[in-house]
């Protein structure tokens, strides 16, 4: 090994890895001999639906192997790949990991600066964290930050998480040989990796996902306030489907395609459902003006649904600010940038020793780390190399007061000069051992390497023989399935009990196209009924649609395939017995196809139509399943008064498990949402939260109808 491969090895760097229910992002910063952060290397997947869910893992196999793939692939070189040396096992980078946001409890408050004296903070900040955080005591972890200290009143900022769900990740990192040291949160994260200057501060983001919008406020002192509410891109897909009476697919596409032009008919749609965001927005906005006397001049946008076409323009109009735009970090070159900004801020708190404008959460360390037992050699050894090594090491991680003290009396002297001898034998002997041990395959590797992160689509029509005197290589194989219902209650019932009949009859391989290919009119049904079900061969179609991509793609360019939507089946008169299948496919790749872009050109389709938010496209999204766990519940409770949740000053109501403050909290509701009311305790109301649990909640908060 070179002296400058050596330096390479020794540069401080550090990874920020974001996942959330539908991606991974995954960043290596190093800071060069010039003190500059870098971006060195970088990778991103999309992920299926359903192997995360709400922050927490629900397929560990599939994630793990997603995760492999997405360090495998970065670029210019893999992450966390080693080559097994001593070198590479002794500095190892830095892993801070983004704590998914549903799992994460954001709260600021106000206390009396006077209480503050005399160390009663850790107090005051366990009291109000066990009566506003909705988590069991023993499962609790937090940390918390002062903002900002004034004559009668101060602000406390607090970031609280589950111990449980903390744990759960780090297991999962570990068979990846990945030690997380810091669990950083993800409003935190965002705006550190925006690298925002103090001269644009205060500042508002407003990230708008798929499900919730949340609305920070910056300044100086870091997060000021932080709420966020359940109208997202969704939200606005759902409202489309619903006044149009199309198809949630197609309702997507037109959001995509015109999003806020006034000519079109969606414009007042979504001018409904963005009407409570931007009064929220106004609520922190004066928030921010009444707690500081400052207007706030700038807003920046995150979030995959900020790039609704027109959303600047209108928040500028409604908002009455000038300055709003979309997010960006300095540090990233790429097309879309906002996919790595989370994963940027990550990183860069590695770099920040000072600890400015961040907090993050600890897991209590049950051993003693690396950087605990060479700080305690550094205070007794002052022998400069021994001292160099342990400043090393002990930049490896940072520990509050939460963290278990060492015990000084564990080691004695003699074990002490043991181990320093040790650690710089290995030392020395690792830069010998690479030496000699000159080969290519970290260069083999590099080339092989592609990061895939330029996203594509486009639309592809296969064809299914269902005949086999048709049955061709570019044809997949296909039948036709009869089937007759006699009768039955409704039309609808008859399409599902004669799908499932179909479905009996598939062979191995066989999908059912979702709906009958000859489906009649639902209004004037007379039984009997025929029904016919195409059944095509799915593994012989989705190679079809790769070998068409193969085709276009004679550049020969690098891409995995993200998602196959088939939108629709249907047959020319030409052929009865050959049924075309029209899919839409996103591809991720390391550099935009030009053939495909062409393509799409040529037929009149915009590629932003067809980069379609794989968040989108869940089976089942969340408001659907807990609108279905809703119906599931007894009809018993129809006939009970409801109990709708006022607006709060946290933004969301704590339920305990009696009707009394000094009960445990059970769980959180928000504004706006209705539960049966049981009965009434003074001015405690109990409430049926689901099908397996009730809680009591205070009166104050609770409008009864």
């Amino acid at each position: 090994m070179n002296l400058s491969s050596v330096k390479k090895k020794l540069q401080k760097k550090v990874i920020g890895i974001d996942i959330d229910d539908r991606s991974i992002e995954v960043v290596e910063l190093a800071k060069g001999e010039d003190n500059n952060i870098k971006i060195s290397s970088l990778s991103r997947i999309v992920l299926d639906s359903h192997i995360v869910k709400r922050g927490r893992i629900k397929d560990p196999k599939r994630l793990a192997k997603a995760m492999r793939k997405v360090l495998d692939r970065a670029l210019p070189h893999p992450i966390l790949k080693n080559d097994n040396s001593m070198l590479d096992s002794l500095f190892m980078p830095q892993v801070i990991f983004g704590l998914p946001e549903s799992q994460v409890y954001t709260h600021i408050f106000d206390s009396n600066t006077k209480e503050l004296k005399g160390g009663k903070i850790e107090d005051i900040v366990l009291k109000e964290v066990y009566n506003t955080i909705p988590i069991d005591k023993k499962d609790l972890i937090y940390s918390y930050k002062l903002l900002n200290k004034f004559k009668e009143k101060s602000k406390i900022l607090v970031i609280a998480a589950s111990r449980e769900v903390m744990q759960e990740w780090q297991i999962f990192f570990k068979q990846f040989n990945i030690k997380i040291e810091y669990f950083d949160s993800e409003i935190l994260a965002e705006f550190r990796g925006l690298l925002i200057k103090n001269e644009k501060l205060p500042i508002c983001i407003i990230d708008i996902g798929s499900i919730t919008t949340a609305i920070s406020i910056f300044d100086a002192n870091g997060l000021l306030y932080s709420y966020s509410i359940n109208i997202a891109g969704e939200s606005l897909t759902k409202e489309i489907a619903k006044n149009l009476k199309i198809d949630i697919r197609q309702a997507e596409d037109d959001k995509i395609r015109y999003g806020l032009d006034v000519s079109k008919k969606i414009f007042p749609i979504l001018i409904k459902v963005l009407e409570p965001v931007v009064s929220e927005i106004k609520v922190a906005l004066d928030f921010f003006k009444k707690e500081t006397g400052k207007k706030i001049e700038n807003i920046l946008l995150i979030g995959g649904s900020s790039k609704l076409k027109g959303l600047e323009d209108f928040l500028k109009t409604n908002l009455g600010i000038e300055e709003v735009s979309i997010g960006n970090s300095i540090l990233i070159k790429e097309k879309s940038p906002l996919e790595y900004i989370e994963s940027v801020g990550l990183a860069l708190a590695g770099f920040d020793n000072k600890k400015k404008n961040k907090t993050f959460l600890y897991l209590e360390a049950s051993k003693k780390s690396m950087a605990e037992i060479l700080q305690e050699i550094k205070k007794v050894i002052k022998k400069k190399t021994i001292g160099k090594i342990s400043q090393f090491f002990a930049q490896k991680g940072s520990f509050t007061r939460n963290t278990i003290k060492i015990d000084k009396n564990i080691f004695s002297k003699n074990i002490l000069y043991i181990f320093i001898i040790i650690a710089i034998i290995l030392l020395a002997f690792a830069f010998w051992y690479r030496e000699a041990q000159r080969d290519i395959r970290s260069e083999n590797r590099k080339s092989k390497v592609s990061r895939l992160a330029q996203m594509q689509g486009i639309k592809i029509e296969v064809q299914v023989a269902v005949s086999d005197s048709e049955y061709k290589d570019e044809r997949a194989r296909g039948r036709i399935i009869l089937d007759k219902i006699e009768v039955a209650q409704t039309y609808s019932q008859a399409i599902e009990e004669s799908k499932e009949e179909a479905q009996k009859g598939l062979k191995k391989g066989e999908v059912l196209w979702d709906t009958p290919l000859n489906k009649g009119d639902e209004d004037n049904v007379i039984f009997p009924i025929k029904l016919n079900w195409l059944a095509y061969n799915e593994e012989e179609v989705n190679l079809l649609i790769v070998k068409e991509i193969d085709k276009i793609n004679k550049e020969e360019i690098d891409y995995i395939v993200n998602n196959i939507r088939k939108n629709r089946v249907y047959k020319k008169a030409d052929n009865a017995n050959i049924f075309y299948i029209e899919a839409r496919i996103i591809i991720s790749s390391h550099k935009l196809i030009d053939a495909i872009q062409e393509i799409n050109n040529q037929t009149e389709e915009v590629e932003e139509e067809l980069q379609i938010d794989l968040e989108k496209e869940e089976e089942k999204s969340e408001e659907e399943e807990e609108a279905e766990e809703q119906a599931e519940e007894p009809d018993e409770y129809s006939s009970y008064p409801k109990a709708t949740i006022k607006e709060t000053e946290f933004g969301w109501l704590n339920v305990r498990t009696g009707p009394g403050a000094s009960y445990d909290i059970l769980t959180k509701v928000y504004p706006g949402e209705s539960y049966p009311l049981l009965e009434t305790s003074g001015k405690w109301y109990k409430i049926k939260i689901d099908v397996d649990r009730v809680g009591w909640t205070h009166s104050h908060y609770i409008i009864k109808n």
